[in-house]
């Protein structure tokens, strides 16, 4: 029998190998992934923007941390000069009640990252490559915002949960029209900004340092004022009445158009 021990306990080590392989080209991917998003949103892009409803035309421009008395869904969608989707924001008036969405897509149109957060129930972060799921992360929390669940997984092809949100999702061109549609950038947040978090657990801190207190962990797609910047990586942000310290790449970047910038620019001066 020691001959067929031998043969297994080899086996388990060329699994466990393959595996340990198959995890570091994944988590190549993702931040292959991560390098993505940060050019997509460093790009000056149009905008167009989607309401359901007969009041689309009455709305006005909405954002993720926009307050309306609607009840329907705002979608943004973002397009380089070369008139391709590159980041999607799909929300509605209340995104702290209602939840929201955004996808960013590489050069090809395909989804490279995506964040969304549902309050009471589920919320999460996934990557994806060429369609290709790379990381998942799924948690499920209760009406306290208290953790019940959660799932990770890296890569391989036998990837199946809540694969149909990710599997090729591809967004055909629309028609652009420079005339109409604003020019956006994504920027650092300032002083008075919102913004969301974007990863599963951000701390938050009493001093803009890694090893100050922590005051609490707030999840993926909280929603934080800015205060001030501290410093070049940290901001003092507000959290419902709450104020403290987060690292400055745990927070998404904020939308700005770019005409109201170069008009504020040049009243300025």
């Amino acid at each position: 029998m020691k001959p067929v021990k031998t043969s297994f306990i080899l086996w388990l080590a060329l699994l466990s190998t393959a595996l340990q392989a198959q995890t570091e080209n994944d988590l190549k991917l993702l931040d292959a992934c991560k390098e993505e998003v940060s050019a997509i949103n460093s790009m000056t892009l149009y905008k167009k923007q989607y309401i359901w409803g007969p009041v689309r035309e009455n709305v006005g421009n909405l954002t993720i941390v926009d307050y309306r008395d609607i009840v329907m869904e705002s979608s943004m969608i973002f397009y380089d000069a070369e008139k391709r989707i590159r980041k999607y924001i799909k929300t509605f008036n209340d995104p702290e009640g209602s939840g929201f969405s955004i996808y960013w897509f590489d050069a090809d149109g395909y989804e490279v990252h995506s964040v969304f957060h549902i309050p009471w129930d589920r919320a999460g972060n996934q990557y994806a490559k060429k369609g290709k799921p790379v990381y998942l992360n799924m948690e499920t929390i209760n009406e306290n915002y208290e953790i019940e669940e959660i799932i990770e997984q890296y890569g391989g092809e036998t990837y199946v949960f809540h694969a149909d949100s990710i599997k090729n999702r591809l967004y055909e061109p629309l028609k652009l029209d420079p005339g109409v549609d604003p020019k956006v950038t994504f920027s650092p947040p300032q002083a008075g900004d919102k913004t969301v978090t974007n990863v599963r657990r951000a701390n938050v801190r009493k001093a803009p340092a890694t090893d100050a207190e922590r005051i609490k962990v707030i999840g993926l797609g909280s929603i934080v004022q800015i205060l001030e910047r501290a410093g070049d990586q940290w901001y003092r942000i507000n959290l419902n009445g709450e104020t403290g310290y987060i690292f400055g790449e745990l927070l998404e970047p904020v939308e700005r158009e770019v005409k109201k910038e170069t008009e504020k620019l040049t009243s300025n001066h």
